[in-house]
């Protein structure tokens, strides 16, 4: 199956791109954005110094998976089945991810990881944020993100799933 790490630029960079993916998801999900939209959107996700959205705009663009209009990005048929097949693997990824996991646990775990970058990251407050809740939601201007919204992979997969004991 054909994936974003069969691209020539993620070859050359020798590994296989979240940002690539998450612009061809972004566009996939909520259809052409302005550049400035975009990348207002994937802002919180992309750390400094790393491949601006011009560049990773760029490759997608050259390799026919985006279209540029004046300033607006839009997935192309080639760049729609790209998604689709990358999608797939994502999903089976996060299937095989969440296995005997609620989505109760990951949520939990995520808010805990997060709360642990936070004690890291220089200037973070010293006491947990009195605004977020048990959930990682936190107040706009606290400096933190949300933890993600898990997605269900698979039927029932709320539902409480316990492992036996070897």
């Amino acid at each position: 199956m054909r994936g974003l790490q069969q691209l020539p630029s993620v070859r050359r960079h020798g590994q296989q791109t979240r940002r690539d993916w998450q612009v061809l998801n972004s566009l996939a999900l909520q259809g052409p954005l302005t550049r400035p939209a975009l990348s207002r959107l994937l802002r919180p996700f992309w750390e400094p110094g790393a491949r601006t959205l011009d560049e990773v705009a760029g490759v997608l663009i050259t390799h026919g998976l985006l279209a540029a209009g004046a300033d607006t990005l839009t997935l192309t048929g080639a760049g729609r089945r790209t998604h689709a097949e990358v999608a797939s693997l994502v999903e089976a990824g996060r299937a095989r991810l969440m296995r005997g996991l609620t989505d109760d646990d990951y949520l939990r775990t995520v808010t805990v990881l997060d709360r642990m970058t936070a004690n890291l990251t220089p200037g973070a407050h010293e006491q947990p944020d009195p605004g977020a809740d048990q959930a990682g939601i936190h107040p706009p201007g606290s400096g933190r993100r949300a933890a993600p919204v898990p997605r269900p992979s698979r039927p029932g997969a709320g539902a409480t799933n316990h492992r036996t004991a070897p």
